[in-house]
C-alpha cells in the first residue's frame, strides 16, 4: 500500500524518518503502526514493545481495550529524586531519556497498555547536548583504536581512509589518528544516532579508557625497550 495524505508528518518508528506520499507502507494488523515496507522487512517484525502483529494494507481504528488494575501494572515509583522508573523493566530514567537505556522500550510505556490508533513515536530529541567543550575533548578511543572507533561510529568514509593509510603509509595513519583525536567527539555526535546526551558520553568515556589504557601500554613497552637497548649498549 502507498502512504497518503493521512500519513504526512509522520514518522516511521523503525527508521525515524516521516512518510511520504507514493512511499510503500504497511500496518501492524494488532497495534496499527504503520511502517515502511522495508523497514518491517528488515526488522521482521512490528517495532511496538511486546507486539506480535502481522503487516496489513489495511489501517484499522484500535479501540483500547479496559487495562484490569494488578500490582504488575501499578505505576513504579522512583527510587531517586528527579527521576522516573521505567515501567516496563523498572531501570530509572533520566528525564532526558526518549527510551529506557535497559529495555528499549519507549518512555511512558506500560505494561498491558493498548497505544491508540495512529501511534507514532517522534524522532529522538536532545533537550540537553553536550557543551561545546565536550565535542572538543580530545578522544583517546579515536586516537588509539581509529580503526575499530570510526566502524562503531558509523564514520566509514573515515574506517576506509584508516585502514588505506595505516597499510600503506603508517606515518600518514598517524597524522590521522590525531585528527580524529582531536575531532572524534564532534564527528561521532553529529553522525551516530543517540538516545541522548548521556548515552553520548557514556559511550565515548568507554572508549577513552581503552584507548588510554592502550596508550599506557604502548608508551611503557617504548620505555622498557629503550632502557634495553641502553643497557646493551
Amino acid at each position: 500500500m502507498k502512504a497518503d495524505g493521512n500519513l504526512s508528518g509522520k514518522t516511521c518508528p523503525y527508521c525515524l524518518t516521516l512518510f511520504t506520499p507514493g512511499e510503500e507502507v504497511v500496518y501492524c494488523s494488532t497495534c496499527a503502526m504503520p511502517h515502511h515496507t522495508e523497514c518491517w522487512e528488515e526488522n521482521t517484525r512490528c517495532t511496538t514493545f511486546g507486539c506480535q502483529g502481522t503487516p496489513t494494507d489495511v489501517p484499522r481504528t484500535l479501540t483500547p481495550a479496559p487495562l484490569e488494575i494488578t500490582t504488575e501494572n501499578l505505576p513504579l515509583e522512583p527510587a531517586v529524586s528527579g527521576m522516573s522508573v521505567c515501567q516496563i523493566c523498572g531501570a530509572l530514567l533520566h528525564e532526558d531519556d526518549t527510551v529506557c537505556l535497559s529495555c528499549r522500550s519507549p518512555r511512558g510505556a506500560r505494561r498491558g497498555m493498548i497505544p491508540p490508533a495512529p501511534v507514532t513515536f517522534p524522532r529522538a530529541t536532545y533537550p540537553n547536548p553536550p557543551h561545546p567543550a565536550l565535542l572538543n575533548k580530545w578522544s583517546w578511543g579515536a586516537f588509539m583504536l581509529p580503526i575499530f572507533w570510526s566502524a562503531a561510529m558509523g564514520l566509514w568514509e573515515w574506517f576506509a581512509v584508516a585502514i588505506a593509510l595505516l597499510i600503506v603509509c603508517w606515518p600518514f595513519g598517524l597524522i590521522l589518528a590525531i585528527y580524529l583525536g582531536v575531532n572524534g567527539n564532534a564527528l561521532a555526535w553529529h553522525r551516530r544516532r543517540w538516545d541522548n546526551y548521556r548515552h553520548f558520553t557514556m559511550t565515548q568515556e568507554v572508549w577513552d579508557r581503552w584507548g588510554l589504557v592502550i596508550f599506557v601500554i604502548v608508551i611503557g613497552l617504548v620505555i622498557i625497550s629503550i632502557a634495553i637497548n641502553f643497557t646493551l649498549q
